[in-house]
């Protein structure tokens, strides 16, 4: 909905009204395909690899993303009146990522591999921030179900990354 809404609106009141259409459109669908066959091109690769870290990497990318989610919702604007998405954007808190970032400690074992997977996961956040509040007025929970997406893949990469240099 996000890559339908952005590439196919030309304002920010068209763009949250092309992301509320259930359909998918040309960007959306081109969007899917390019994301899925991005992830499954990491993980056989990184599955491919010998190393027993490969499965620490795999556990910690998909929390590590959805942490970079609620990192996105922290101060965030919502620029509708009702969806939903406004039970999160702008109402986590300092606290809620500190707690969350308490559960991701376990990601540590895998070294400096977890400092690559946390930068991998959050790029796409910053940037969907930016982007979001350009183009929408704010972040929605079509931007946090991207931002989780994206980062996921993002943190795929980082973890393809980390198998052939780091570990």
């Amino acid at each position: 909905d996000f890559f339908d809404g952005v590439g196919g609106g030309a304002d920010p009141e068209a763009r949250l009204k092309i992301m509320k259409d259930s359909a998918i459109g040309v960007f959306g669908a081109v969007g899917l395909i390019l994301l899925l066959l991005f992830k499954i091109v990491c993980l056989t690769a990184i599955l491919a690899q010998l190393t027993p870290m490969k499965y620490l990497l795999i556990a910690a990318v998909p929390a590590l993303c959805r942490w970079s989610m609620a990192s996105l919702a922290w101060k965030a604007t919502y620029p509708r009146s009702k969806g939903t998405g406004h039970a999160f954007v702008g109402k986590v808190t300092g606290s809620d990522l500190i707690l969350g970032g308490i559960f991701l400690l376990p990601a540590l074992v895998v070294g400096v591999s977890a400092y690559v997977l946390f930068l991998f996961s959050l790029m796409p956040s910053v940037w969907l921030r930016r982007k979001s509040k350009v183009a929408l007025g704010g972040v929605t929970g079509d931007v946090l179900g991207a931002s989780c997406e994206m980062g996921e893949a993002a943190g795929w990469l980082g973890a393809l990354l980390c198998l052939f240099w780091i570990l």
